[in-house]
């Protein structure tokens, strides 16, 4: 008998593991380096608050870490399911900035860091988690490739686009990345496989993902990724299709309102007293249910709740219908459901419970004031 022929499903499923496999892994790498700006951060604040200093910087860059760490986590969610196309934009300087901020202040001692945003008004189609990625892999092989000391460029421009790309996608200009250090330079031998999955030119101890899921990044994006010519030293040169124009800021005011409390809904206490603590710094009443039928008795007793937030990790049956039920006999309640995973809440889910919308585990403080921008503080 012949040796038995791999069906084409067998071998599309075969690809896709190795894919997924390929993803995990640079999530675990990228998730190692933010552990790493964690810890280094939070000595930082340590040392500065025994000597009497202010800790803002180092908390912020923790919790700017913190967050970046959870859209990682959220993506581990997703690498079994049907990849999606994001076709939102984001732009490409509010994405970068908190980030150049973390990077500026995790660099070992002896390095220099300049960055330059010379295309103010330009938004690129590409996940924000993905932008992210994309650049620090780029910011961390810079540092890597130079021993000690050493300096690093990042520069976002406006360009024309590549050599041969389709007028009808790129259109006349599009945006450019690029990533510069003043190390020793890419050997012509190895060139044309720097970008390969898992090559590195440091043998066991290389972290050889790192180029080639940027590659893998700017392919999914539509751009293109190129090895520059620099006199000296390596630079990195991403190319992305873009528009321009501004997206519309995000509202972080407050406005007067009719007092009303929020009900927060949570079956983990822990995070569930963080979440009342929170919102009880900022002036705001909060009441903490573990349980849907828990919010439901508050409600009854506490007639100034307006504002619900649940967390739901997907879309169950019960908690959706006793939530529709809920929203049914309180008509003017809004709802705005907690999750790591918005995918699994589609529109008619939301349409189905009178949501408002869902809010991201963990929170970032500008999408929460979003949602309780008409609530005046108590105190």
């Amino acid at each position: 008998m012949g040796a038995e022929v791999p069906s084409p499903e067998s071998n599309e499923t075969a690809c896709r593991y190795q894919y997924i496999g390929r993803l995990a892994e640079g999530i675990v790498h990228d998730l190692n380096n933010l552990l790493g700006v964690i810890v280094n951060c939070s000595h930082v604040a340590s040392v500065d608050f025994e000597r009497g200093r202010d800790v803002a910087e180092p908390l912020d860059a923790i919790r700017s870490a913190a967050h970046r760490a959870s859209r990682l986590a959220r993506r581990i969610l997703i690498l079994g399911t049907e990849i999606q196309p994001d076709d939102s934009h984001v732009q490409v300087h509010r994405v970068l900035e908190p980030l150049v901020d973390m990077y500026r202040r995790s660099l070992p001692p002896g390095f220099r860091f300049d960055y330059f945003n010379e295309h103010e008004n330009s938004a690129v189609r590409i996940g924000l988690g993905s932008l992210e990625r994309l650049v620090m892999n780029l910011l961390e092989n810079a540092v890597e490739a130079q021993s000690g000391s050493g300096r690093v460029v990042l520069r976002i421009e406006k360009s024309a686009p590549p050599r041969d790309a389709d007028a009808d996608v790129w259109g006349s200009f599009c945006t450019k990345i690029s990533v510069w250090d003043a190390g020793d330079g890419v050997d012509p031998e190895i060139r044309e496989r720097i970008f390969e999955p898992h090559f590195s030119t440091k043998g066991e101890a290389g972290r050889g993902v790192g180029l080639g899921e940027v590659a893998r990044i700017v392919e999914e994006a539509g751009g293109e990724i190129r090895l520059g010519e620099p006199e000296n030293g390596t630079r990195f040169e991403v190319f992305l299709p873009c528009r321009e124009g501004l997206l519309a800021p995000r509202s972080s005011t407050l406005e007067e309102s009719d007092p009303s409390g929020i009900l927060l809904v949570d079956d983990d206490p822990s995070l569930l007293a963080s979440r009342v603590a929170l919102l009880r710094s900022l002036g705001y009443e909060a009441y903490p249910a573990r349980t849907l039928e828990a919010a439901r008795s508050l409600m009854s007793s506490h007639g100034d709740v307006c504002r619900l937030i649940i967390s739901m990790d997907s879309p169950r049956e019960p908690e959706i219908a006793t939530l529709a039920a809920l929203k049914s006999s309180h008509p003017t309640l809004e709802i705005l459901i907690s999750t790591e995973a918005p995918h699994r809440f589609p529109a008619e889910i939301l349409e189905r419970v009178g949501s408002e919308g869902v809010i991201e585990k963990p929170w970032r403080l500008p999408d929460l004031l979003d949602f309780i921008r008409t609530l005046p503080a108590t105190v």
